[in-house]
Order: structure tokens, then sequence, then C-alpha cells
């Protein structure tokens, strides 16, 4: 299966194979000069009787000759694998454990460290728990420099199997690479690691093992991990891709979880990288002066946890740049043509328009009259909207197919379904979208409707009246049979 990329299947080695206890694979591409501290950690500790494996596995580098580096150390227990094309990291690391001989595997990237007595410690653990999967300790975070920043917080206070590992690794991402040593025949049950170069692989690849083995931890800190200031980890902050990568993962792995644990988990979960997602776009404003950056990682906070963001409305209103996660559509449903489509347009371009509330507005129109179109788009001009506008076409008159096709079609989460006639408060969309926010579960808002019109209404009518303000939770779920006319509702796409 070596050089397989279309599968990640870990075959077992072959027979007559002579295999040793240890297999440290070295996955690398273009590596720096860190990738000699780490072999240096290593080899520090190689066995007296030989019996390890220490392989890079280099991903077609363009930038760094490999073989001049291991030429340069001149230690004959260094081997190398090229592999035949570049495969992205993912695919590495699986061919990373495919090239392994040993009954215990360790993958270690080429910036990270091991202390003294790593192998030593995982050895006697494997030993003493022969059901375990996969074993981890405690790691040490340290800077460009090597310097210490923190430690990982422990898990056991003594060496052990770490109860409920399935529950614990799901609900947040505990341990990296340079940590973890898998058996072989792990691997060879669960698989390689997750067919897409995604952040998080390793998250995904510790559950997957997790929901099939027991594991065990090791609270001595015997690992280092190195956190660059300048990495892609940086730059994925100020894109927020490293929150979607980390959703990601977690989509796949939460169904290796109970059923009855996934939603608890993944509430926890959520909860914790929401609050640590909001405190790096706060540094990425604060401290980095990257308004834009903090931006994309606040509406990586609201998928999150909305409500963290909701009870910090005083520092997202000093934005001045529009945050993508607080957007509104306000989508305008025509099944036949209304000439009140005029004024409504007119009253949604006198809304308060806010820089970090985003917005735009979409004409679904089913009615067939080219006057609709027509109509709408001179109201655009001569009410100077400011606003995005576009007409989208229907091929049905169906009201509520007019509302999926506006759906559908939305740029932003929140949307707001305004009838011909509705005239929306001009602070709607702000009221919409930050009541949005209070809770992630949240899925409808609706307003109070006061009905206007050139004669005396009736009495009944005031009954309308009665709706439950913004704001207010209605325990309701499930489809929604019947509507008022002309009732406008503020939805989560």
């Amino acid at each position: 299966m070596l050089g397989d990329f279309t599968t990640n299947i870990i075959l077992p080695v072959p027979k007559g194979v002579e295999r040793p206890l240890w297999s440290v694979m070295i996955p690398t591409y273009n590596p720096k000069d860190y990738i000699f501290e780490a072999l240096e950690s290593v080899l520090k500790q190689y066995p007296d009787d030989g019996s390890m494996q220490l392989e890079i596995i280099d991903d077609c580098s363009t930038k760094v000759d490999i073989p001049k580096i291991i030429e340069k150390i001149d230690d004959k227990r260094i081997s190398y694998y090229r592999n035949p094309k570049n495969v992205g990291h993912s695919f590495n690391f699986t061919e990373a454990v495919r090239k392994s001989r040993g009954h215990l595997v360790h993958i270690l990237h080429d910036d990270d460290l091991v202390k003294p007595g790593f192998y030593e410690a995982f050895a006697k653990i494997f030993e003493e728990y022969k059901e375990i999967g996969a074993a981890y300790c405690r790691q040490e975070y340290i800077d460009d420099d090597g310097k210490t920043m923190f430690f990982s917080e422990p898990d056991l206070e003594k060496t052990g199997i770490l109860d409920n590992a399935l529950i614990k690794l799901a609900e947040k991402q505990r341990v990296q690479y340079c940590a973890m040593v898998v058996r072989r025949s792990a691997y060879e049950k669960v698989g390689g690691y997750v067919m897409k170069n995604i952040g998080c692989e390793d998250w995904e690849m510790w559950v997957r093992i997790a929901s099939q083995f027991d594991i065990a931890y090791e609270p001595e800190a015997l690992a280092k991990y190195r956190i660059h200031t300048t990495s892609m980890t940086l730059n994925d902050m100020r894109t927020g891709q490293d929150m979607r990568f980390l959703r990601e993962a977690a989509d796949i792995f939460t169904k290796y979880l109970p059923e009855e644990k996934q939603e608890e988990v993944s509430k926890k979960r959520n909860a914790h990288y929401g609050n640590y997602s909001f405190e790096n776009a706060k540094k990425l404003f604060k401290q980095y002066d990257d308004e834009k950056g903090a931006a994309a990682q606040l509406s990586e906070t609201i998928i999150l946890d909305s409500n963290r963001v909701y009870s910090n409305l005083d520092l997202i209103s000093e934005f001045k740049v529009p945050i993508t996660g607080l957007g509104v559509s306000v989508v305008i449903p025509v099944s036949n043509y209304d000439a009140r489509i005029a004024n409504t347009i007119r009253q949604l371009a006198n809304l308060r328009r806010f820089d970090y509330i985003p917005s735009e507005i979409i004409l679904v129109d089913g009615s067939g009259n080219k006057e609709t179109k027509k109509t709408a788009l001179e109201a655009v001009e001569r009410f100077r909207l400011r606003t995005p506008f576009r007409v989208v076409d229907s091929g049905s008159s169906k009201y509520f197919r007019l509302i999926d096709n506006g759906i559908k079609n939305s740029k932003y989460n929140f949307v707001v379904i305004n009838n011909p006639g509705v005239f929306l408060d001009l602070n709607y969309l702000k009221i919409a979208s930050e009541s949005m926010l209070m809770a992630n579960d949240i899925g409808a808002i609706g307003g109070r409707v006061e009905a206007i019109a050139d004669i005396d209404l009736p009495e009944w009518i005031s009954e309308f009246r009665k709706v439950y303000g913004v704001g207010e939770v209605l325990p309701v779920s499930g489809l929604i049979t019947e509507s008022i006319v002309n009732l406008c509702m503020a939805a989560e796409s």
C-alpha cells in the first residue's frame, strides 16, 4: 500500500521483516534548522540494543536537500524516504505509518523535541498496559528560541489508564503529535489519517483510536511542542481557518461518540473553543491592530458560541469593518406583482446601517410579471439604496418555495423574511442580528407587528399585536404549519 494515496489502509508489517520496538518517524517538507535539534533529541535516547527505526519521510521538499542534512549529521541510524510526489501533510503522515516497522510508532514533527527518558517511560507504559492502543504525556510548549511558554494541563496525577478517554479527547484537543505514541496494530485497525489535508487531522485520529482502544496517560511533560510566532497557525487565525479546521475535524469524529453523548460533548467543546476563538479575536484586535483578522475570527466565534459575542457587544460595536458572522440577508418573497415593493425598498433604504453588521437584500420574484423587477430596480435607484441588492428569479410562485429560494441564495447566516408592505423598524437589522446571538440554539425571532391602513381597522386586528417581542425565547420546535400574513420573521439560515 506504500505510495497508494487513494486509500488510508495500513497493512500489517510483512512476515519475515525484522521489527524493532520503536519506529520514530519524522515527516517533513522544507524543514528549518530545528530538524537538527529534533533528531538529536531522539538520538540521545537511541536504545543500546538498536531496537529503533529512525526515519525521515520527505514530502518532496523543494528548498531543502534532506539527504545533505543526513550526510551532515553523519549518523547511520537515520534512514530516509522521499514520496514519489508531494501529497500534503495528512497523506504524508499516513505514509510515515506505512513505512514504520516497529511495534510502537512515534510521529515527531521536525521542529518538536522529546525530553530525556521519553522512550524508556513509554516502553514501560506499553509493557504494563498491554491492552492500550495509544498513550500520551503532558506537553511543554516552547517558542522559536526553545524557551518555555507554558505546560498543558495534567489529565491524571499518576501514570495510568485515562477514564472516559473517548469523551475527554473529543471535548478538546489535548494532545500534540510529539506527546502521542500509538501501537502500530492500532493504526492497522483504525486506518491512517483522514484523506484530506485539513488541520486537526491528529485530533480526529486520537478520538478515532480512543473509540476502539483504551488510552494511557503519563503526567510528566516528556515532549516539547514548538509554537512559532509567525507560523501558519497565526495566519490561519487571521482568516478564521484555524476554527474551520477544528469544526471540520469535529464534524468527523463526533460520529465516533455514543449517540446520547454527541450533543453534550459538542456543546462543551464549542463553548471551550468559542472562548478560545473570542480571546484570539481580542488579541488580533487589541494587540496586533488587525481589525480584519479579528472580524474573521469573530465570525467563527459566533458559529461556536454566539453568546460569547452577545456578552461583549460593547467590543463589537468598536469595529469599523464588517463581521460576516453578524450579517443579515433580507429576503423579499414576491408571488404576485405588488406595488408596495417600492415603499418596502424605501423603508429598507432608511434602515440604520452599522459598519460591523453587513447586509444584503434579495428580492425573490415568482410573480412572472416583468413589472416586479422593473419596479424594484427603479425604487433602488430612486431611494439611493446603499445595501447590495439583487433579484432572483424563481420558478415557483408558492410562498414557501420563494422563501426557500431566498435562503439558498442568501450570503449571510441570519435571514429576515420581509413581505412586501411590511416596514421594518429603523433599528431592526441591528436588533435582529444581535438578538440571534443570545444562544446558538435560537432558530428564529419575531417582533411586534403594528397594522397600518388608511381606514379604521376592526377590533380583532389588535389580537395580532399579542405576539412575543424580540429577545423572548419561544419553546417551539418542529415545522411551522401556520403563519400570520405579513408577519416579519428573522431566522438562522
